[in-house]
């Protein structure tokens, strides 16, 4: 048996023992590759030095702003791997639309050239489920018929059932590329065979084999050191992944979709490069000092994270009781040193540099009411890097609920979310974000009333949640409840700019679109009544 064979009959030991660990086994895995090509013993060198934005592109890492399963909807997800050479270990997360919350978590392994789609339902307990008829190879396995059910252990405990079931039913989600898995044949013991990861993720007339015992031999270990992770087949991710998204209204007969925003690792020459290998184990152990792997506040130790930040990033009243537990399959996450030695320190860095590609000052669209066409409009104002700022912790009154990490570094005025610019909605349990209501215009087509508000009927708050959906009107385009408000504006029709630069001058990391919906009511018989359109928003970055 050899030692990473050993090494999962341990790990998978302390797993029936409860997941607790002996001091010096959890370890966990950044590595900073070596060598000038990928081996059997090298997983390649990390030269990557930063983030770029490729917003309908290639890149390491992907968000998909929105998904819902409300009302019969369903979400469609694709991934692409446009690597001819490489294979794809992929970290899929989706998370709640209320404060961010991980609700499923698994690693998607792509060929060269693969493309993997999964769609979103409403599962027969209520739940959103995912599922896929697509052979690519998932760790875990996804039930082809019923789907894998999101969970809600992280959602608020004090929540009844069919709250906490609805929370699951809208959100967004996050994609990492976790390692390459290289077709280079120079594995095995002539050193001319390619790695059985490799292999059993490789389709084969048209189906991969997907070994059950080898992928939990490999997903189920620590992969704390290069020359193992290089002997199982893995080399430090080069990126190469794009997603696209959309959402199925079979009862509207309407279809939304988009591109998934890109991130792409560069070098010092803003070129594509090799980023650091983050394969974490696929499992419910804890993880020691997870504040090395991810700025997320409510994972952090004991004293890490602070329920009072100012605009400087000095925090106070530190935390003295856990949040939440890390465990190992919350990782990887967008926080996670990519590029940087694993520290403290460093995801908060990962984070800062994310978080300021998407920040804008003000975001501008159009909307329609028209009652003629039966027109409503959505415009969703999705946060999804917010979670590595601040959290909502369900354990503390709403006073003590926000737990905030330092993003970026301490500073003058430059934190995206403190104290003073956030408040909390304790009806909802989530976190809201303040603006002033005079920053917040609604203008006709002819572009009338410029200094009259969108709404009165919101003051300070007009954005909580993390995958917020703002409805222009009483309807809602996707049958919005987990983070939704409804906005009055003074026209039928028109356009609307709300402004943050007032709270700080980077802006907040808002990401979305307009989607407008109308109705033909005079179409003759056998013609298309619904249809739908959309605009991204109109951001200045």
């Amino acid at each position: 048996m050899n030692k990473n064979r050993c090494h999962h009959l341990i790990l998978h030991t302390a797993m029936l023992l409860g997941g607790v660990f002996f001091a010096g086994i959890n370890h966990a895995a950044v590595l900073q590759g070596t060598g000038a090509v990928p081996s059997k013993t090298q997983l390649g060198a990390t030269d990557a030095v930063g983030y770029k934005l490729s917003e309908s592109g290639t890149g390491h890492a992907l968000i998909v702003p929105y998904y819902t399963v409300q009302n019969g909807q369903a979400t469609v997800l694709h991934l692409v791997n446009s690597d001819a050479e490489n294979g794809k270990a992929v970290k899929v997360r989706f998370r709640g639309a209320g404060n961010g919350d991980n609700l499923l978590s698994l690693y998607v392994l792509l060929a060269p050239r693969d493309v993997w789609t999964a769609t979103l339902t409403v599962g027969a307990d209520g739940r959103a489920a995912l599922s896929a008829a697509d052979s690519s190879c998932t760790y875990p396995k996804l039930n082809a018929v019923s789907g894998q059910p999101f969970g809600t252990t992280r959602l608020n405990p004090s929540w009844t059932a069919p709250m906490q079931t609805n929370a699951t039913r809208e959100g967004y989600i996050e994609a990492i590329v976790a390692a390459d898995i290289p077709a280079a044949a120079v594995y095995g013991p002539a050193s001319t065979a390619r790695s059985e990861l490799f292999t059993t993720i490789k389709h084969v007339d048209g189906v991969p084999p997907c070994v059950a015992g080898l992928l939990d031999d490999i997903f189920l270990i620590d992969q704390d050191a290069e020359a193992s992770a290089a002997e199982w087949g893995f080399a430090t991710p080069t990126g190469n992944i794009s997603g696209s998204w959309y959402v199925l209204d079979p009862r509207g007969s309407t279809t939304f979709g988009g591109a998934a925003t890109a991130f792409r690792a560069v070098n010092a020459q803003a070129k594509s490069a090799r980023a650091n290998f983050v394969v974490f184990p696929q499992s419910g152990v804890g993880v020691t000092q997870p504040e090395r792997f991810t700025s997320d506040p409510l994972l952090a130790s004991v004293g890490v994270a602070g329920r009072i930040k100012d605009a400087d990033g000095n925090l106070s009243n530190r935390t003295s009781v856990l949040a939440v537990r890390a465990l190992f399959h919350d990782l990887p996450d967008l926080s996670t040193p990519y590029y940087l030695p694993a520290s403290a320190a460093n995801a908060r860095t990962t984070a800062g540099d994310l978080t300021a590609l998407v920040a804008t000052p003000e975001v501008r669209n159009q909307f329609s009411t028209e009652a003629s066409i039966s027109a409503k409009t959505d415009w969703l104002m999705s946060m999804p890097l917010r979670r590595y700022s601040v959290g909502y912790d369900y354990n503390q009154t709403a006073a003590q609920a926000r737990v905030f990490s330092v993003v970026p570094a301490a500073g003058s005025n430059n934190q995206f979310f403190d104290s003073d610019n956030t408040a909390v909605d304790g009806n909802n349990h989530q976190i809201c974000q303040l603006y002033n209501s005079n920053q917040h215009f609604g203008f006709s087509r002819d572009g009338q009333s410029p200094d009259t508000p969108l709404t009165a009927a919101i003051t300070n708050v007009p954005v909580c949640g993390a995958a917020h959906v703002m409805s222009f009107g009483s309807q809602s385009v996707f049958s919005a409840s987990v983070a939704q408000r409804q906005v009055n504006a003074a026209y039928v029709n028109g356009w609307a700019s709300v402004r943050y630069s007032n709270q700080r001058p980077s802006g907040l990391p808002l990401m979305g679109a307009s989607f407008i919906k109308v109705t033909n009511l005079g179409a003759a018989q056998g013609v298309a009544t619904n249809y739908g359109v959309s605009w991204p928003h109109n951001s200045e970055r």
